[in-house]
């Protein structure tokens, strides 16, 4: 079994962007000096074409393509790579964000193992679509110690975690799903392990999710959501 499972959720992309990002996406990945890793690539485009730049890395990458016609969101895409994967530590990781020094694996893997911690994130940066602008370089900082959808965080690209103790995203969310998975970490597994390196960059681009605006138009009903599913629960013992 591999000690990292690096997630990789994909979907259709007009003009071709996705199978560009997969693409640059497999080829830093090749240069990682933790060699210890699978790949899960979950799919929810219509056709094969990432499954057959899937089939050129295999030859020099552990690679798995499955195809996911179940619900198609984020949150469905994740869980279904979560389920499928086989490594002691799992690291989501976008198909349009990429690992920025080539020891990011090297240092999540020696982070988590020799800490107490269940779950971790590490810093990132941000760049555009052709990765000629780099800015708002973030060191981690974790206060969603609040079920209020709020994420302190970044996306779940910044995110690892125990294969034991993965959660599932919940799929009844869109627009505040990343605050709340983040949240529920800590409700059950305690503070994460934070990385004081950027390891991860966010790439914004012109189908970036978070440019929807039927996904900002659902705040209120989101957070309305959130307020009801965690308003019965317990406590958590981590809460402060």
């Amino acid at each position: 079994m591999p000690k990292i499972s690096i997630i990789c959720p994909v979907y259709g992309m007009k003009n071709n962007l996705g199978q560009k990002f997969l693409v640059e996406y497999l080829s830093h990945l090749q240069f990682q000096t933790f060699k210890d890793f699978e790949i899960i690539v979950t799919d929810q485009s219509e056709d094969n074409r990432y499954d057959d730049i899937c089939k050129v890395f295999s030859t020099c990458l552990d690679i798995k393509h499955y195809k996911n016609n179940k619900k198609k969101t984020a949150a469905s895409n994740v869980n279904y790579g979560i389920k499928k994967a086989t490594g002691d530590i799992i690291k989501l990781l976008y198909v349009d964000d990429f690992f920025i020094v080539p020891i990011a694996l090297e240092i999540i893997y020696n982070s988590i193992i020799n800490s107490n911690n269940k779950w971790g994130i590490s810093g990132f940066i941000e760049c555009n679509q052709d990765k000629n602008n780099f800015f708002n370089k973030r060191l981690p900082w974790f206060g969603n110690k609040y079920p209020n959808g709020d994420n302190t965080t970044g996306n779940p690209s910044t995110y690892f975690v125990l294969r034991d103790c993965a959660l599932e995203m919940d799929e009844n969310m869109l627009w505040l799903v990343d605050g709340e998975y983040f949240y529920r970490s800590y409700y059950y597994h305690g503070d994460p392990v934070c990385i004081n390196d950027v390891l991860v960059c966010f790439r914004k681009h012109e189908q970036s999710a978070f440019l929807d605006e039927s996904f900002k138009s659902l705040h209120e009903k989101e957070l309305a959501y959130v307020y009801e599913k965690y308003k019965n629960m317990p406590k958590s013992i981590h809460d402060v």
